[in-house]
C-alpha cells in the first residue's frame, strides 16, 4: 500500500481457530518519529479480528460460501 504521506499500518489475522478468512489491516497518518500502536491498541484491533473471524465461522457453518473452487471450473466436454 503506498499512501502520498507518512503512515502506520497494522495487517491482522481474522481466523477462528485454524481457519484462516482473510487480514483486517488498518492504516493511519503518522508523522516520522512516533510510536506505532499502543499495547491497548492492538488488543482491540486483535480483539477485533477474532470476533469478525468468529462470526465468519458461524455463518460458515450455518451455510457454506457459494464461491467454491468447483463454481469457477469451466465445464469440460466429453465430447
Amino acid at each position: 500500500m503506498g499512501l502520498p504521506y507518512a503512515f502506520g499500518s497494522a495487517p491482522v489475522p481474522v481466523k477462528a481457530g485454524h481457519q484462516a478468512f482473510g487480514t483486517l489491516a488498518v492504516a493511519w497518518s503518522a508523522p516520522p518519529g512516533t510510536v506505532g500502536l499502543s499495547k491497548k491498541q492492538l488488543r482491540h484491533l486483535l480483539g477485533t479480528a477474532d470476533r469478525l473471524g468468529a462470526a465468519f465461522a458461524a455463518l460458515h457453518a450455518k451455510r457454506p460460501p457459494c464461491w467454491t473452487a468447483a463454481s469457477y471450473a469451466p465445464a469440460v466436454s466429453t465430447a
